[in-house]
């Protein structure tokens, strides 16, 4: 007996490449919110050290905030080029 579901003629490499794909996208905003956390917590200790609370944990997060983004920027780069010929 044959399915007519057209999910059925998808192969299993088809499947782990797609779920991979989706992994893959999916660790994009913990790797953001963990840069984020990371260089706000690292601004926070040395807001502590050096008594300057909140400047510098406030710098850190804008840090961690930029460096996100630029990651975001080179892992998905934009595709708005590509059709400026038509």
């Amino acid at each position: 007996m044959t399915s007519n579901d057209p999910r059925d003629d998808r192969s299993d490499s088809g499947q782990q490449g797609l779920a991979s794909d989706y992994g893959g996208h999916a660790t994009v905003g913990i790797q953001f919110a963990l840069t984020l956390l990371l260089f706000g917590a690292l601004g926070g200790w040395l807001d502590s050290k050096f008594g300057t609370m909140p400047w510098l944990m406030i710098v850190g997060g804008c840090i961690g905030m930029v460096g996100g983004i630029l990651s975001l920027i080179h892992r998905f780069p934009s595709d708005s080029g590509k059709n400026k010929g038509r």
